[in-house]
């Protein structure tokens, strides 16, 4: 009996070593976790679900852990859609996490960080990458134009690379500039726009009233526009090659008198002392001074531009060039440094000229070239108008 008993208690024993052995038996289990173009994530957290043991992914995305082949790894990124994976006999599990599009949605820049939408207090209104690179543009403020609530866009001028006027609800002062703050990157900028690529912009966000604006200050009194710049990401090198191409006329030509309808309205207004002759010149200014332009952009890498824009006037046109570079380098996970640098070229021509309103006021009675081919400064008899076309030729005759 006591036999019996002895062996009874040895084969429970063997029983429970076993089962404490199979749960604590743990396996090392690495892998890589990636973005869903491929490129790796740092700073994911890793969880063995249902404990609090963890870990996170390195500068390269990769990570280690040490689990049981029953456990539950779960994966989560701020942004992402969490995963989870079961072990099993698995060693190696890289996982791909897909972007949460509705938390992006959600979240909004502010003058001191990201908040997200619901809990914004500020009148704020966002255009982001989507709808700016769907654009021909040559300033990034005609982005604004149209899909900012309260924001009123407006192009005094149909020059090339004419900057067009941003105000904010409104003006705000009859004397002092109505323009407002830019923000690029979270530095404010003097001035406006002209020397920024659109296609390097990551999203705008335009701070409208006090609540939103009060971080800068009276110098946000006009409403503030927080431009950020598009930035590089861990992972390969990707180069990209954006180009459009254009072409813009004239939106309508005024109708004007030509030679002998003017002298036949001259001599119907002066019966009295006579008539002109018949077989008056007939000059059609605007005609010659109008003609179809081209507008060209070439992005390269999304860090240098190039765009040509001719005017409809002709010996007006506008030509810039744009290279920018942002370096980011995490040296560790506390610490990280960065550069941002912009060099730009721009030329315009035929800014101080106007022809068209000297077209548009000069006697239809005349014309500008005389027989050898030569420009005639003075076309007709009045003496204080001058021939419109010594403003569009290269060289005076």
């Amino acid at each position: 009996m006591r036999l019996k008993f002895y062996t009874s208690f040895a084969v429970v024993l063997f029983l429970m070593l076993n089962v404490s052995l199979a749960f604590g038996q743990e396996a090392q289990v690495r892998g890589t976790v990636s973005d869903e173009a491929g490129s790796p994530l740092p700073g994911v957290t890793i969880l063995l679900k249902g404990t609090t043991k963890g870990t996170t992914t390195d500068l390269d995305g990769n990570y280690s852990i040490s689990a049981p082949a029953t456990g539950v790894l779960v994966f989560s990124f701020i942004g992402y859609n969490a995963a989870e994976v079961t072990i099993g006999n698995q060693s190696q599990i890289n996982v791909s996490l897909d972007p949460d599009l509705s938390d992006l949605d959600e979240i909004i820049v502010v003058g001191y960080g990201t908040a997200k939408k619901s809990q914004l207090t500020g009148a704020i209104s966002s255009v982001g990458n989507k709808e700016i690179a769907e654009l021909p543009i040559t300033d990034a403020r005609q982005a604004l134009q149209g899909r900012a609530a309260g924001v009123d866009v407006v192009q005094p001028g149909s020059k090339p690379g004419s900057a067009p006027q941003v105000r904010i609800r409104g003006r705000r002062s009859f004397n002092a500039s109505n323009e407002p703050l830019y923000v690029i990157d979270g530095i404010p900028t003097i001035g406006g726009l002209e020397d920024i690529n659109p296609q390097d912009i990551t999203s705008m966000e335009v701070l409208k009233d006090a609540s939103a604006t009060a971080i800068y200050g009276s110098r946000g009194s006009n409403g503030v526009v927080l431009i950020t710049t598009k930035r590089g990401s861990v992972g390969k090198t990707v180069v990209s090659l954006d180009s459009y191409y254009g072409i813009s006329n004239e939106l309508g030509r005024i109708e004007v008198f030509d030679g002998p309808s003017f002298a036949e309205y001259k001599r119907e207004s002066r019966r009295a002392t006579g008539a002109y002759p018949e077989g008056a010149s007939s000059l059609d200014n605007d005609k010659r001074i109008f003609e179809p332009v081209e507008l060209e952009s070439i992005a390269l890498g999304r860090s240098t531009d190039y765009i040509a824009d001719l005017g409809v006037v002709k010996n007006q046109d506008f030509s810039r060039y744009t290279i920018r570079i942002n370096l980011d380098h995490q040296i560790s996970k506390k610490l990280k440094i960065g550069l941002s640098s912009l060099a730009t070229y721009s030329e315009r021509n035929g800014e101080n000229f106007n022809p068209i309103g000297g077209a548009l006021e000069e006697k239809p009675l005349g014309k500008p070239y005389d027989d050898n081919g030569n420009l005639i400064f003075l076309p007709t008899s009045d003496g204080l108008r001058t021939n419109p076309f010594a403003e569009v030729v290269p060289v005076l005759k």
